[in-house]
């Protein structure tokens, strides 16, 4: 603007301008030879963006719809409102030769780059050269392997019959898998974690000596609270009881300093609990019981706790909250609050509508997700997550895997990964026919013959490659188990932690595979672009580069002329204005500028003409 700043070029010249960009972002294809760059990192002010140094950098029409803002003194804080959409544009006196902005219809291999030639041979050959390394490494453990024991397999063949038996039961109704009634609440954190919101927006009062109470099962046991909110939003906590390893936590009456209230025992099956919390905002504490409900015992009786002046009433911010951390699952049921006299304030048991087998609560009767939660942690109302019979046998199944595994060594382990890396082959060739098929829309049923199959088979191959995982992660837990002492247990706690997330990638892989909404889905070879452009830099770049705009060639075979004469035509290369200097040749440089345009804008000409030019050929000398 520095330069223009006498030329007829007004304010929203420059947002008009800008506007034939606002659509744009950058992405990375894959090139041939290379890995997979993954989705590129778009910029966020507040993270740190990691490069990642393979692909090509391209520029696409991302947001059709974008919408240029007008705003003033440099800040884009400062929005002029009447000027909200500026639409793309050149400078009046330069526009009668400016054409019309149209979309432009892309080729299939411009929005979907998974469907170039090179992309498809590189992920085929990728799992090509996985088979061929499991396949090495089964003939390698199948030298040293021994044979399993009958014994073993017998008693897996009977664990895997007596699971499946109990799973039919509890389906039918004959077992109850929830705490009470036919439903609970789980909060499963063993990937991620999951924190579940109430503002207890019904409440009215609260009368001194009210209670708040539920029943908690302990799944899985790491960290898990419950909480009275300071403020939701702020993720402040007025009071809470935790629950961890063993331990029960709570806040120091008038403080927020944590103190153990009591202990259970998890290994010898206290796992089912009532916890009650009698609450006094006079005094400002409560009073804190908690009765271990799998033997009948009182773990902890009416023990002050902090209640910092929690109060719900009036107050969104000020509710209640469930937080099970990472590696914590746990079942919930039988939330009330009580008045003094017993009535119910606020009640929910988890059983009819809108609260549903296998579905999430979030949106259901007031309960919000968090901003605490981490991605892999989920919540869902249960049927059968709870039922100790299945527990038991899923546990017995469990313990019989883990001992043919052990028995087995590593060559269970290349055998399944052997077989995960043969149908992840068959799936990658099954997804490139898919496409085919999909692109081709030719034959409707042929394309959805192989959407299925495509499907299927990576269906398959995740939960064989699960398979494989948890079994590699078995076998080193048990082998570690044998070399470390157990006085030094804690040792052994990233790779319980790393079976932990292998059993739960497994499940997540089993039940995506039985989902039927998720039968026909498949994973594209790349990501999906707009199969559209705006036709805005198109409509620009065919605008620059007009006859009837000469500035463009001229400015570029000014270049050209100076990489082979060591010298310009017009030395100030950036400024052919009323301020610039005047061409030393200017018919020369018209010349040339027609011969570019007249020639398709073919650079290489350009640089033949001069260098085959009798002036290239002539020698320079100075005078005696």
């Amino acid at each position: 603007c520095h330069d223009h700043k006498y030329d007829p070029i007004s304010h929203d010249d420059y947002f008009k301008l800008r506007a034939f960009f606002e659509p744009i972002s950058l992405r990375q294809d894959r090139e041939p030879g290379e890995a997979d760059p993954g989705v590129f990192q778009e910029y966020d002010y507040s993270k740190l963006r990691t490069v990642q140094r393979l692909g090509s950098i391209r520029v696409f029409d991302k947001n059709l719809n974008a919408s240029t803002k007008f705003y003033t003194g440099g800040d884009e804080r400062n929005l002029v409102k009447d000027k909200s959409n500026i639409q793309p544009g050149v400078p009046a006196f330069l526009s009668s030769f400016m054409g019309k902005i149209a979309p432009v219809d892309l080729p299939l291999n411009a929005w979907y780059p998974g469907s170039r030639e090179h992309v498809r041979k590189a992920v085929v050959l990728e799992a090509q050269n996985n088979l061929q390394k499991a396949q090495a490494a089964f003939e390698n453990s199948s030298k040293t392997s021994k044979a399993i024991p009958k014994p073993l397999l017998d008693g897996l063949k009977k664990a895997e019959d007596d699971h499946a038996r109990m799973v039919a039961e509890v389906a039918k109704g004959k077992i109850s898998g929830a705490l009470s009634g036919s439903q609970s609440l789980i909060l499963d954190s063993t990937l991620g974690r999951r924190v579940l919101y109430n503002s207890l927006a019904s409440m009215k009062s609260l009368e001194e000596g009210t209670r708040i109470e539920f029943t908690l099962m302990i799944l899985t046991d790491a960290h898990f609270n419950f909480q009275l909110v300071k403020d939701h939003a702020k993720g402040l906590t007025a009071g809470y009881v935790a629950f961890d390893k063993g331990s029960i936590a709570a806040y120091k009456p008038g403080s927020f300093t944590e103190f153990n209230v009591g202990a259970y025992d998890f290994t010898k099956g206290q796992n089912k609990f009532r916890i009650q919390l009698d609450v006094y905002p006079k005094a400002d504490h409560c009073l804190l019981s908690v009765r271990s409900l799998s033997d009948d015992k009182v773990i902890v009786s009416s023990i002050k706790v902090a209640l910092n002046s929690w109060n719900p009433v009036g107050n969104p911010a000020k509710g209640i909250l469930f937080d099970a951390r990472p590696g914590s699952k746990v079942a919930l049921d039988d939330l009330h609050v009580l008045s003094p006299q017993q009535i119910k304030l606020v009640s929910f048991d988890f059983e009819q509508s809108p609260f549903a087998n296998g579905k999430d609560i979030i949106g259901a009767l007031g309960w919000e997700s968090s901003q605490m939660n981490i991605a892999g942690g989920k919540s869902f109302v249960s049927s059968s997550e709870c039922s100790a019979v299945l527990q038991t046998s899923l546990a017995k199944l469990e313990n019989a895997r883990s001992d043919v595994r052990k028995a087995a060594g590593g060559h269970l382990g290349a055998q399944l990964e052997l077989e995960a890396a043969k149908v992840e082959l068959k799936s990658v060739e099954a997804r490139i026919r898919a496409d085919e098929e999909k692109f081709a829309a030719k034959d409707q049923q042929r394309i959805n013959n192989a959407i299925l199959e495509a499907s299927t088979l990576e269906k398959n191959a995740a939960v064989l490659r699960a398979d494989a995982d948890l079994a590699k992660a078995d076998i080193l837990l048990q082998e570690a188990k044998v070399k470390i002492p157990p006085t030094v247990a804690k040792d052994l706690e990233a790779l319980y932690k790393k079976l932990a997330t292998a059993k739960a990638k497994l499940e997540k892989a089993q039940a995506i595979r039985s989902d039927l909404k998720m039968a026909e889905q498949y994973t594209l070879l790349s990501p999906i672009f707009p199969e559209k452009s705006t036709g805005r830099r198109k409509a620009l770049a065919l605008w620059i580069t007009d006859r009837s705009n000469p500035l463009t060639a001229r400015v570029a075979v000014n270049h050209i002329w100076a990489r082979h004469f060591h010298n310009t035509l017009v030395s100030s290369v950036a400024d052919f204005g009323r301020n610039g200097k005047t061409p030393t040749h200017p018919e020369l440089l018209d010349w040339l500028a027609n011969e570019l345009m007249d020639s398709g804008w073919n650079m290489k000409h350009m640089h033949r003409l001069m260098v085959t030019s009798q002036a290239y050929k002539q020698t320079s000398a100075f005078a005696d």
